[in-house]
């Protein structure tokens, strides 16, 4: 089968998709970023054409399928442009930063009658597909709990469009939770009922959220790192998890005070050492 794939966005998501393309057994034909020269720098041995204007890729690309690969804000506007072009988009996640850009995506989508997939690539992991298996198989009994910790180092989080709500259009919440509403959907179906308890601190980043879980069926711990050391962080993490208080993002001195502060929690209630 051929397809002529472009890709918008040039940026590391971009990257991503390209030698995902390419895995797969399809050279991308256009790259297109509104940034000059990001578009030619992916362009290597490809072939691919490079433009700053999607509109002009979209017109003379001739293309099947795009990949929006865009900060969240900008999805909903590329989609529906792609999609009124006739062609199939995989949009990265999070799809729209609201349900109205959601619906008018789909909806564009249904009048073009073309395909729109969000990039939730967490559902193809083998290991994700190893456990949908053994719980549709019954093998490891009727779930309880789900819970889920999506943490990773990001040491210049300030300085990228993540913290910009202009273009993110939410925190760590809104980019990371998504992949494990996703996961928790594609495992148990949609969720029933939503219950939480929560206060909120303004950090310059935005909303700082802590949380005690008590009975909830779906901890979830998601937080972009800025520690200054892997290990420093992914220590931090550990400890910060054990009693189910998390934090959504910190300074590197903020997580070591949380997680010395969870430590003293642990020694006086006797919790056991987390491994």
């Amino acid at each position: 089968m051929s397809m002529r794939i472009g890709i918008i966005g040039c940026g590391g998501i971009g990257r991503t998709h390209l030698a995902a393309w390419i895995d797969a057994g399809f050279t991308p034909v256009a790259l297109c970023d509104a940034v000059p020269g990001a578009a030619e720098a992916l362009v290597g041995t490809t072939g691919a054409t490079a433009y700053t204007d999607v509109a002009q890729m979209l017109a003379d690309a001739q293309l099947d399928i795009v990949s929006i690969c865009t900060p969240p804000t900008s999805h909903c506007a590329l989609t529906i442009q792609a999609l009124e072009a006739k062609l199939h988009v995989l949009v990265e996640k999070p799809m729209a930063p609201t349900v109205a850009d959601c619906n008018a995506m789909i909806a564009a989508a249904d009048r073009a009658n073309r395909l729109l997939s969000v990039g939730f690539c967490h559902r193809y992991q083998p290991q994700i597909v190893a456990l949908k298996e053994a719980l549709h198989d019954g093998m490891i009994g009727t779930p309880m709990m789900f819970r889920n910790r999506f943490a990773g180092v990001m040491p210049d989080v300030h300085q990228r469009w993540f913290s910009d709500p202009a273009l993110a259009g939410g925190g760590v919440i809104m980019d990371t939770c998504v992949h494990s509403v996703d996961l928790f959907r594609f495992f148990f179906g949609d969720v029933r009922r939503v219950q939480a308890s929560a206060t909120t601190r303004v950090t310059d980043l935005g909303p700082r959220v802590a949380r005690r879980r008590q009975r909830h069926h779906y901890p979830h711990q998601p937080r972009w790192g800025v520690g200054r050391h892997r290990g420093e962080l992914a220590d931090c993490s550990r400890r910060l998890g054990c009693d189910g208080v998390w934090y959504d993002w910190g300074t590197h001195d903020e997580l070591q005070h949380h997680a010395a502060r969870t430590s003293e929690r642990r020694r006086c209630r006797n919790y056991p050492p987390h491994r």
